[in-house]
């Protein structure tokens, strides 16, 4: 008896959260950067047949670094062929950036839209 033809599988898997990278340096000598060349990523992966983008990750810079905002990225996901995608409500929340030592904290979804908002709490005074 034949196989079934398999050419063609379908399936659908919902994308996962884009983790975490925690980058940490005592080095006070010289200057701690990354090469222009480079990137640090954590972004969340994509929605496949139907389902939903992961969040996006966090990245925390816990030392004195210097780099170009545009080489680190913690987006969410988006969803391919999600129901709704063309509002937006299939792709996953955003990530977050945060330098330490200067105390300053990025949120950037690369304009993607969501329907699961990334929530803010600032600390009490």
């Amino acid at each position: 008896m034949p196989f079934a033809n398999t050419d063609t599988i379908d399936y659908s898997l919902t994308g996962g959260s884009g983790g975490y990278i925690y980058i940490k340096t005592q080095n006070t000598r010289t200057k701690n950067d990354i090469n222009q060349n480079f990137s640090v990523e954590a972004q969340g992966g994509f929605g496949i047949g139907g389902q939903y983008g992961g969040s996006g990750g966090v990245i925390v810079f816990d030392g004195g670094f210097f780099l170009n905002e545009t080489q680190v990225t913690t987006a969410g996901g988006a969803a391919i062929n999600a129901p709704n995608n063309t509002n937006g409500c299939g792709n996953g929340g955003a990530g977050t950036v945060w330098f330490r030592n200067l105390d300053r904290l990025y949120v950037d979804n690369e304009g993607k839209q969501t329907m699961k908002p990334t929530m803010l709490t600032p600390p009490p005074n």
